[in-house]
């Protein structure tokens, strides 16, 4: 475990539960990194088998993503591309760090069409998991 990280975690379920409504299953916050811009997207689903809704989190979540990717750098480990932070809404949580894909930097490599693809399922609802579903990579971390 990595000193400091624990209120990074806070800060970003913070920022996530605080932008949902009152009745929800799981929420996610995504992060990727590019060489030259960052992409965060918010999800939620109101019950385990509903569809995905979009929520706006506060900048503190972005910051705290940022701050994380900091953390491992300042410790000697090489920094992730694609992150997701997941939450139950019975507290539990789960962070993956995906380095598939990345540039020797730690970079995510964008591709313009898959990335658009993605986007379009997002908003159609279809897909569930960054990490799990092309264009983002498989899980890793």
């Amino acid at each position: 475990m990595i000193e400091g990280i624990e209120p990074l975690y806070q800060r970003i379920a913070d920022a996530i539960t605080s932008a949902l409504p009152e009745t929800w299953h799981r929420a996610w916050m995504d992060a990727i990194y590019y060489p030259d811009n960052m992409l965060y997207h918010s999800s939620y689903q109101a019950t385990e088998s509903g569809e995905c809704d979009g929520i706006e989190t506060t900048r503190d979540a972005r910051r705290a993503f940022d701050e994380m990717r900091v953390l491992f750098v300042n410790t000697g480990k090489v920094p992730w591309g694609r992150a997701r932070f997941e939450i139950l809404s019975t507290g539990k949580f789960n962070l993956q760090l995906s380095y598939d894909d990345c540039d020797e930097r730690g970079f995510a490599r964008f591709d313009e069409a898959a990335e658009r693809e993605w986007h379009r399922q997002v908003l159609a609802g279809v897909a569930t998991s960054l990490l799990g579903a092309k264009p983002g990579p498989s899980s890793g971390g």
